[in-house]
């Protein structure tokens, strides 16, 4: 039966090897960790799988991209001919949607901005009301532009 690999010095042998084999696991581990902290020290493992999942996607503003328009909303840039320079405030969904629609992310905040010069609650008590439809239809359009049609929020939209 010991011949067969049964027996007693077969069994000593299995968990030898079953040692050497968790020994080695551990060093690979260990190692790989050390080369993550190397990677870490020289600044190479900044961007990590998640990061990377949204290269793919449509491109959002960064701060200083969103910050432009506000800083010279009154002039119309390259692109933005017949842009109006006091858009009537809208109260609803769909007027937002006319106003906003197939226009660029920094020219939709432009207009944003030009509503609410326009409709400064400081220039009339009526216009504070407005501008609480402006900003009700205003989130309305921009959740309404980013549900798919199953319901669930995404990007969709955010061009």
């Amino acid at each position: 039966a010991e011949s067969e690999g049964v027996g007693p010095a077969s069994a000593g042998a299995e968990e030898g090897e079953e040692e050497e084999e968790l020994e080695e696991d551990a060093e690979e581990a260990e190692e790989a960790k050390e080369a993550e902290e190397a990677k870490e020290a020289e600044g190479e493992n900044d961007v990590d799988e998640d990061d990377r999942l949204g290269e793919d996607c449509i491109k959002l503003l960064t701060a200083e991209e969103a910050e432009a328009p506000y800083r010279n909303y009154m002039k119309n840039g390259k692109g933005e001919e017949g842009l109006p320079f006091a858009p009537e405030c809208p109260t609803d969904r769909l007027a937002v949607e006319r106003l906003l629609d197939n226009r660029a992310p920094q020219t939709c905040l432009k207009l944003v901005q030009r509503v609410r010069t326009r409709t400064a609650a400081a220039l009339g008590l009526e216009n504070r009301k407005k501008l609480e439809s402006f900003f009700l239809a205003l989130l309305d359009f921009s959740i309404n532009i980013m549900a798919r049609s199953d319901g669930d929020i995404s990007a969709r939209g955010m061009q």
